[in-house]
């Protein structure tokens, strides 16, 4: 830290040369860092893009010391931000505080900014007819009687130039030309060449197996013949990768003739075998050993097949699935599951063979529909004392399902920023084949935003679900557990709610979770984690309340792997506690719980 204000003097340099005093004070800690003279927002982008701003870290920001250099590299730096901001004539004094006992300096940047360069007349030629042709002279970035900046300028040329190719004009060609009129004004004309308008003519594709060549050409075909644009690439392009049968995926155009340009698909095929094993340790179900075998062209054309299995502690289950991509169009699927599961809980065992078949569509960038079809043979053994706890009955289930989800977050394993929506709804209506009738909706809201480094993360989740009909209650598997290491942190495995006179978890018809937390890295892969986690399992929707909430606060340490961080969270409840569980449970866990 510097010594008292009164106790520092300040020193400017009174030459030309805003460097002629920097060799006093060679070497010297710079401890603080200030641009002045300029509009708060371009301070601070000025400020960010200089190296004597230094590097924020958790506790302090680290500076390089002062060298002649450095500064005359900043100075550098601070005349071509200026110029390309409006201010070509800005001049810049460079201001010392020295504290000579600690060996530290202050640097304050003073800027005289000088007149700005104002728009004085904006001219577009060459866009074609059908085209908005006054878009740039009257928008806001190259406004006549604005200051001329290069990033309006940059933005308007590429704006235009994306509208000129969605337009259908693949070669357009936008040259500006800018004249300073005087010191102080400027004019800016913009000349177009679009080039032919076009089409999209033949199909080309190179490198897909004989047998997957229909499937490729269902998903770019339909392209041919439309106006030629990159948001079609775009989506031919998104349509390829999504079959996941191509390790490379190339689309573009070839030269233009007669109005006609060829889409151009160049791919190499991946590997159609792929077989994991999986390895993990969470604290909820201790260790959980998983296997997968895929082929993602075992029938051929596109048509695939997965086996996988888990086995836990708690549960164990065994899928076999075959898809059949592209079936009602570019980005659907048709799957076909056969499916078994075993729960073995405190309170109940419960095995479930089902049948499935789903239809999904992959809706826009990062949205996916779902719509199936289950029918299951489940068999119920109650192990509770309590009679009460699971009245529902063995036997047959149908079920109806509707699955939505949207998802723009921008990295799976260590999310920085967007939002997940999920939500979907099954029902079993009292005229299905089905020994047990009932309807369930869930919605679920996750959402991140990065502040430097750091990470706010929060999550809403909410689920209803009752019996219809003559059913007198909801299979176990049906009902809403919570409590744990992605749910709630004050409490031990599904223990959030209702339980039996034996103690064990019993589940509901109703559940609520909130949860927010701040991810901050500390040192190297080691980062640190605050949270507060609150929400309840009610035994039945209609005693569902906001007073009935439970909370917990916490810690955590986390450490970055390849696979995603290996997390320890200290959850401690608030207020009371369901008897038997303690005020305090460490979670460790693979990955962010939410």
């Amino acid at each position: 830290m510097m010594s008292a204000a009164a106790a520092m003097t300040a020193v400017a340099s009174d030459v030309p040369d805003p460097l002629a005093e920097t060799p006093r004070y060679r070497g010297w800690d710079v401890v603080s860092f200030d641009v002045r003279g300029l509009e708060p927002t371009l301070a601070d982008d000025l400020r960010i893009g200089l190296a004597l701003n230094g590097r924020r870290t958790l506790f302090r920001t680290r500076r390089p010391p002062l060298f002649r250099r450095t500064l005359a590299d900043d100075l550098q730096r601070a005349r071509a931000f200026t110029a390309r901001m409006g201010y070509p004539w800005a001049r810049f004094r460079v201001v010392f505080v020295p504290d000579r006992k600690g060996g530290k300096v202050g640097v304050i940047l003073e800027v005289a900014p000088g007149p700005a360069v104002v728009v004085e007349a904006v001219s577009v030629s060459g866009v074609p007819d059908h085209l908005v042709s006054d878009t740039v002279a009257n928008g806001a970035p190259l406004a006549v009687g604005r200051r001329f900046t290069e990033p309006d300028l940059e933005e308007v040329l590429a704006s235009l130039q994306a509208s000129l190719a969605e337009g259908g004009y693949p070669k357009a060609v936008v040259t500006p030309n800018v004249t300073m009129r005087d010191s102080a004004h400027t004019s800016v004309a913009i000349e177009v060449r679009s080039g032919p308008r076009c089409v999209f003519g033949e199909i080309r594709q190179n490198g897909a197996p004989d047998d997957l060549v229909p499937l490729v050409m269902k998903n770019v075909g339909w392209a041919s013949g439309r106006r030629y644009s990159p948001t079609t690439l775009r989506e031919a392009r998104r349509n390829l990768r999504e079959l996941d049968l191509f390790r490379r995926i190339d689309v573009f155009v070839g030269e233009p003739g007669d109005g006609a340009v060829p889409l151009v698909v160049e791919l190499v095929p991946r590997k159609p075998r792929t077989a994991e094993i999986d390895l993990g340790y969470w604290t909820d179900d201790f260790l959980r050993v998983g296997a997968r075998w895929r082929h993602r062209n075992l029938l051929g054309g596109g048509r695939g097949t997965e086996l996988k299995g888990t086995l836990s502690r708690f549960r164990r289950d065994s899928a076999l699935s075959v898809w059949w991509p592209s079936l009602f169009g570019p980005r659907t699927r048709l799957t076909s599951r056969l499916y078994y599961a075993q729960e073995r809980e405190e309170g109940y065992d419960l095995d479930n063979a089902q049948a499935e078949l789903w239809g999904s569509k992959l809706m826009g960038r990062s949205g996916r529909l779902q719509a199936g079809v289950t029918v299951a043979d489940v068999n119920l053994t109650v192990r509770t004392s309590d009679p009460l706890s699971f009245q529902a009955q063995s036997g047959l289930l149908t079920s109806l399902h509707l699955r939505a989800n949207l998802d723009d977050v921008d990295d799976p394993i260590n999310p920085t920023s967007g939002t997940s929506w999920s939500g979907g709804v099954e029902w079993s209506p009292p005229w299905f084949p089905s020994d047990n009738s009932f309807a369930l909706g869930t919605l679920k809201v996750v959402g991140y935003r990065g502040f430097g480094p750091s990470v706010l993360a929060s999550r809403f989740e909410v689920g209803v679900a009752g019996p219809l009909g003559d059913s007198l209650d909801l299979l176990p598997n049906k009902r809403f557990f919570a409590g744990g290491s992605s749910t709630m942190r004050g409490t031990r495995r599904r223990m959030l709610g209702a339980l039996d006179r034996d103690g064990s978890p019993v589940g509901g018809e109703a559940m609520l979770l909130l949860s927010t937390e701040w991810r901050q890295p500390l040192k190297g892969r080691i980062g640190g984690v605050i949270f507060v986690d609150a929400g309840n399992v009610w035994r039945r929707t209609a005693v569902a309340s906001w007073q009935d909430l439970k909370y917990a606060v916490g810690p955590g340490l986390m450490v970055a792997t390849p696979v995603g961080p290996v997390r320890a969270d200290a959850g401690f409840a608030l207020g009371a506690r369901p008897r038997g569980e303690p005020g305090f449970v460490l979670h460790v866990s693979v990955g962010h719980p939410f």
